[in-house]
């Protein structure tokens, strides 16, 4: 009778080693179901959706510092926050401001009329060594170089309120730095929002931090002031993260099979009778 088992005497030292290998081999098998699962996570995640600059819904008012564009840094910023807002389904007016301000698009404009502000802050690639510079706007030669931020605010909360301002937001874009000379004015402004009820919203152009912090304890609102991302510097995508991750899973996967089927392959042995 052929058999595959080989008769061995010394055969019960034996059991202790079969009862890790059992144990090896259930590890092996729970982690490469919690990796594939995992995996399956990973790859049914929804990507995160930014959040708004201004509440889905409302009559928003996008308050814009010409002032501030004075570097590419914050063109580039300034440029990229007008294209998302641009992209949204949301209708907005534009205050356009330096130490002077006027309406340059009537509350509840469609978002789209947005993206013809944001040629103007565009900086193209560098050629020839020459530092790159944005196109000349149309206001360069309306405005001074001063910065009057209280002026913007201003005109703003009186369109939104002249509009009747139930669901009014105010956006302001804007590197921060306000004149001395205009303090005073801008805190009278920002506590005229607080008595309307006005929601007020910033977003930071590379700011400093000391004109950071002084929005921060005017506007007194947690996330009510955020900083723009600089599109030019390399971050990684939420989504190439998560793909990462995937394929880290399904590696792991792979592995921790491969290792299972190692050592499934048994051995076969019995005790003498």
């Amino acid at each position: 009778m052929t058999t595959d088992a080989i008769p061995l005497a010394d055969a019960r030292p034996f059991r202790r080693l079969a009862a890790r290998t059992r144990l090896v081999r259930l590890c092996l098998a729970l982690g490469a179901v919690g990796a594939a699962a995992a995996a399956l996570a990973f790859s049914l995640r929804d990507p995160p959706v930014s959040a708004p600059l201004l509440s889905p819904g409302s009559d928003g008012v996008v308050v814009l510092d010409l002032s501030a564009s004075v570097s590419a840094s914050v063109n580039r910023r300034l440029a990229s926050t007008l294209d998302r807002l641009a992209d949204s389904d949301g209708r907005f007016g534009l205050v356009l401001f330096s130490d002077l301000a006027y309406l340059a698009l009537p509350p509840r404009s469609p978002a789209a009329e947005l993206r013809p502000f944001a040629r103007f802050f565009r900086v193209p690639a560098p050629t020839g060594g020459a530092l790159p510079s944005p196109p000349e706007s149309p206001w360069s030669r309306q405005f001074s170089a001063g910065t009057q931020i209280s002026t913007g605010l201003a005109l703003a909360l009186d369109r939104v309120m002249g509009e009747g301002g139930a669901r009014a937001e105010v956006l302001l874009v804007s590197d921060l730095d306000d004149s001395a000379s205009d303090m005073g004015a801008l805190a009278a402004v920002v506590l005229e929002y607080r008595r309307a009820g006005v929601p007020l919203r910033v977003v930071a152009l590379d700011p400093e931090p000391m004109d950071r912090r002084t929005f921060d304890v005017l506007i007194a609102q947690p996330g009510a002031v955020t900083v723009a991302p600089d599109p030019a510097q390399t971050e990684v995508p939420e989504s190439h993260v998560r793909d990462r991750r995937l394929i880290a899973a399904t590696l792991v996967t792979g592995v921790l099979l491969a290792g299972l089927l190692i050592a499934t392959s048994r051995l076969h042995w019995r005790a003498r009778t």
